[in-house]
């Protein structure tokens, strides 16, 4: 009875410490997405209607015609993911609650990364509508576009990008921020296009000041995600990478509220306990127009 109350205390601790840090850490889509809370469920939807127009009244006592709405139901299924650490008992205390933070950073860091990677993914799956969720929508007919810029990422291709996002009214009425999410490559392409940093023209393209790090480029929020990590955010094939522009709102992700932390015994380990943080999320594209895909080929 003690040890489950040690295990207990511990494991609030480890979890305070992992909320103050998740403050600190944010994931990098966090403010682009929409949210739905799964709640008990193991499944939501993300319910929106489609365009509403109005149609002229033409002499007096004009017939009502009503207007025909779409109405589309989007499932966010449930998916789980979890971390488990082994610790040695003798270090437990000191490792989990040591004054820097690294057990709860890593953890942190992983689940928003984790989130990151559940958002990407839902952008371009495939949604399934529908009463019963029975119908499957593609990308591409979801009315999603793919931005070829295989032959070089140039000030035409993004130029494209903006225009395939006015073309289809997002951001006109009311500005709407856009993530373009790309890797080094990209990166060091659209520091070399002569428009985008000669001032000549006009600087379409914004630097952090600290660092240099690339933090806009015609108007679209540049965010980064690496290539050479364990697992890449972006999709590469065949030398061919999966770059995206999800303007705000173009996914919407179901959570959890909270993480789910457990501190264990393992009786078939010698003097070793488990830590084990599991979590719930799921993601949808919300709307087709509100997300392009920018092929890119990788140096």
């Amino acid at each position: 009875m003690a040890n489950e109350t040690y295990d207990s205390v511990l494991a609030t601790a480890f979890s305070d410490m992992m909320h103050v840090r998740a403050q600190q850490m944010r994931a990098r889509l966090r403010p682009y997405v929409d949210y739905r809370d799964f709640g008990r469920a193991d499944q939501i939807a993300y319910d929106s209607i489609g365009t509403v127009e109005a149609s002229e009244l033409m002499g007096r006592n004009n017939i009502s015609i009503p207007s025909d709405i779409t109405l589309s139901r989007r499932l966010i299924q449930r998916r789980h993911f979890s971390i488990t650490l082994f610790i040695d008992d003798y270090d437990l205390k000191g490792a989990l609650l040591e004054p820097h933070g690294q057990y709860a950073q890593a953890v942190v860091r992983a689940m928003e990364r984790q989130f990151d990677i559940v958002a990407i993914q839902s952008s371009t799956a495939d949604c399934f509508t529908g009463r019963t969720f029975t119908v499957d929508v593609p990308f591409a007919t979801d009315g999603g576009l793919t931005v070829n810029a295989t032959t070089g990422l140039t000030l035409a291709k993004l130029l494209n990008v903006q225009q395939n996002f006015n073309d289809a009214e997002v951001g006109i009425d009311m500005p709407q921020r856009i993530a373009f999410c790309i890797a080094g490559d990209e990166r060091t392409t659209m520091l070399q296009i002569d428009q985008l940093v000669n001032t000549r023209y006009t600087s379409q393209l914004r630097l952090d000041q600290n660092g240099g790090q690339l933090r806009s480029v015609m108007d679209m929020d540049v965010i980064m995600f690496g290539a050479n990590v364990t697992r890449p955010a972006l999709s590469t094939a065949a030398g061919v990478r999966t770059c995206l522009a999800i303007s705000e709102m173009g996914v919407c992700m179901g959570l959890q509220n909270e993480w789910a932390l457990t501190v264990k015994d393992r009786p078939d380990y010698v003097n070793v306990s488990q830590v084990q943080i599991t979590g719930t999320l799921g993601g949808v594209r919300t709307e087709g127009v509100r997300v392009q895909q920018v092929s890119t080929t990788t140096f």
